[in-house]
């Protein structure tokens, strides 16, 4: 992996951290009116999100997602991600399963794996990685989550960071 990618996955993850300690804090001086959890069973939730591409020789990129929560904790989903805005306009197609593990009602650890194709490349390629979501407002979440890309080519195999906002229907 670069040096440049683990500093950014570094960086990313204290930030994530500290967030997430600032919300329980928070969470906890406050009450609310929700149920038990805020992640339920047959959430739609649309991801903009933004991306860095170890295996892209380190470019930053922009993508959407699309997830289903058929359980509390399982879900399914697309996205695809661009870095270049030259020849096709999605650079991939990915199929996504997810599980998360609600915690504090405003937090959510997931792991999410996929299987997808690479337009600009013409390969097929799977991923596997672990993120954290977190619920800050009933409808919006913050969320980032790093994977790792195994592609069929072999050529093509690394890393990418993802970090977005989701908004659940």
């Amino acid at each position: 992996m670069k040096t440049t990618f683990k500093k950014i996955a570094i960086l990313v993850s204290i930030c994530t951290l500290t967030a997430l300690g600032r919300a329980i804090a928070a969470g906890q001086a406050t009450t609310t009116t929700y149920d038990d959890t805020e992640f339920k069973q047959g959430e739609l939730s649309l991801s903009p999100f933004g991306t860095y591409v170890d295996k892209a020789g380190g470019k930053w990129g922009a993508g959407a997602a699309l997830t289903y929560y058929v359980l509390q904790n399982v879900g399914i989903g697309a996205s695809t991600y661009w870095t270049e805005l030259k020849g096709t306009f999605f650079d991939n197609v990915e199929a996504e399963g997810y599980f998360r593990l609600p915690l504090f009602k405003s937090i959510a650890p997931y792991a999410v794996g996929g299987v997808g194709y690479q337009f600009d490349r013409d390969y097929w390629f799977e991923t596997i990685g672990v993120g954290v979501d977190f619920r800050a407002f009933k409808r919006f979440d913050a969320f980032s989550d790093v994977q790792w890309r195994i592609a069929n080519n072999s050529t093509q195999n690394g890393a990418f960071l993802r970090v977005g906002v989701r908004y659940t229907f």
